[in-house]
């Protein structure tokens, strides 16, 4: 299939050094334009680059598709590629510095830009891939045993791809990807993850997306595609065009113009993430993860395409299970400091960026510390760099008690994140655009009255419970935060409400609606082979 822009395609996933040397790195649509780069990095810590060891570049013949076939070794660090050899010192010592990460870039050659890149995972024995599989596979036995068709009828299933551009940890559509893969495997159904931005740990486990634009028609009639969207993805064109049964899911996009200023990038990418969804006429079927994400996405269809709307389509919530999965997470008692067991803390989990309206959080929290100076406010999620110092130039603005009562954690591992969720007196958020807003839904799983904006999908997770705000001001936001801490009858009725409301969003009916969901697109698929 013809791309517009040059990649490459690894042969296998990953290597296991004592078992086998070599891999091979197929490339597509280069020309003199570009040279491929290979680097080598250490991977003492299983996330993080520790150090370049090596790198090699090869500038592969004129013609736009072909292989290279390379050979690694570990004593002294070798990697030859044909006659081309790229040696480093470094001399193992008997621990070794497996894993190792080989990442193949294509670049530009007038002005190095990366066009592409992709990694392969170099393990020392199969321990080592052992230990990284168990950190991958290891909420697998919190998932419900749900399908009862027959072990022979599986094995005819096409085999289920998870498609996302990006696959990060600790990421509400890397989770929803992580989930469902989770409760397929759990339930025997055939799966892969595709994605082409993924987070190192995961890459073994992940194949890039373009193997799908390579695979021959005789293998891609044998899956089924599930393929998640939440911005521009560069590779949409020709997912949509693969010849083979496909589903789009609708994470949902922010309206551009809630975005601010604060990265232009982001904005473009929204604005084209918005127009490309007319591509969604390729596919057999549309799920939204809510009411909300569905009604913004037909307007946008229509506006695009002048169709009323986009036949076949429903809703999905974007989780599969919460409950077992969160009970199997021990808390990190050790993140918060021991006094502030005492104290009132206001809560916000979510990702920091301007239609987030996080500044609002503080204001609120400002009035609030004035009847409460010893409240303390969590803002939990990532951070972007521009937003999070105009989000400190708020804070410097308060008296020097209140700054000292806001504190800022970036990403947190389920352990801390439970310690917080289990702290939290009230959760707020003043958020303008969700698609459908998991904080929320866990936080009156964990017992905490939520105080949020009348916006997007928030009613529809909420249901008539919690507090929701129509018009904002900061002083009578906090007056409704206090009640909530200190009116013991009020606060009793608003989480037994929310409890109610999350007996609806249970791991078995989330576990059935997904499998459902999966098992119509694979139906449909066997009954036209």
């Amino acid at each position: 299939m013809k791309n517009q822009s040059p990649f490459i395609v690894f042969d296998q996933s990953y290597l296991l050094a004592k078992e086998k040397t070599t891999f091979g790195v197929h490339y597509y649509q280069m020309d003199f334009q570009y040279v491929i780069v290979i680097d080598i990095f250490s991977l003492r810590e299983a996330r993080f680059l520790e150090r370049h060891l090596a790198r090699l570049q090869c500038h592969p013949q004129s013609s736009e598709q072909g292989s290279l076939h390379f050979s690694f070794h570990e004593n002294p660090l070798t990697l030859s590629v044909d006659e081309e050899i790229a040696s480093e010192l470094a001399i193992y010592d008997d621990a070794g510095m497996c894993p190792i990460i080989i990442r193949v870039a294509i670049m530009r050659k007038d002005d190095s830009a990366m066009l592409f890149e992709d990694y392969l995972r170099i393990y020392r024995k199969r321990t080592e891939l052992e230990q990284e599989q168990q950190y991958f596979e290891q909420w697998i036995s919190t998932y419900p045993v749900l399908d009862s068709q027959p072990k022979e009828g599986k094995e005819k299933m096409p085999t289920v791809c998870l498609i996302s551009a990006s696959f990060r940890d600790f990421d509400a559509v890397g989770n929803f990807i992580w989930d469902g893969w989770s409760l397929l495997k759990r339930n025997g159904v055939p799966v892969e993850i595709y994605s082409q931005y993924c987070d190192l740990h995961f890459r073994p486990f992940t194949r890039n997306v373009r193997e799908l634009m390579t695979m021959p028609a005789h293998e891609l009639t044998k899956r089924v595609l599930f393929y998640t969207y939440s911005i521009y993805d560069e590779n949409l064109p020709y997912i949509a065009d693969l010849p083979c049964q496909k589903i789009a899911y609708y994470h949902g996009i922010t309206d551009p113009a809630q975005l601010g200023d604060v990265d232009e990038n982001v904005k473009k990418m929204c604005e084209a993430g918005l127009k490309e969804l007319s591509r969604m006429s390729a596919f057999d079927g549309l799920f939204a993860n809510s009411q909300s994400s569905l009604r913004e996405f037909n307007q946008h269809y229509h506006s695009i395409t002048q169709l009323v709307n986009f036949d076949n389509a429903s809703t999905l919530p974007p989780i599969v299970a919460m409950q077992s999965k969160w009970a199997a997470v021990e808390a990190d008692t050790f993140l918060l400091p021991e006094h502030f067991s005492t104290s009132k803390i206001l809560l916000y989990v979510g990702r920091m960026f301007p239609h987030k309206h996080v500044e609002e959080v503080i204001a609120v929290f400002a009035e609030y510390n004035k009847k409460d100076p010893s409240a303390v406010l969590l803002l939990v999620g990532g951070q972007h760099p521009a937003y999070y110092e105009r989000l400190r130039a708020e804070t410097q603005k308060l008296s020097l008690n209140c700054q000292q009562q806001i504190r800022f954690f970036s990403t947190l591992t389920q352990s801390q994140l439970k310690s917080v969720y289990q702290a939290a007196s009230v959760f707020l958020t003043m958020s303008e655009h969700e698609g459908f807003c998991i904080p929320v839904l866990e936080a009156m799983m964990f017992g905490i009255p939520v105080v949020a904006k009348h916006r997007a999908a928030i009613p529809e997770v909420m249901k008539g419970n919690g507090i929701l705000i129509d018009c904002f001001q900061a002083s009578v936001v906090a007056d409704i935060v206090y009640t909530l801490c200190y009116d013991t009858e009020l606060r009793k009725k608003v989480i037994r409400g929310q409890h109610q409301r999350v007996a609806d969003y249970s791991d078995i009916s989330l576990a059935k609606g997904y499998l459902s969901a999966i098992d119509n697109l694979l139906t449909k698929r066997m009954s036209e082979s």
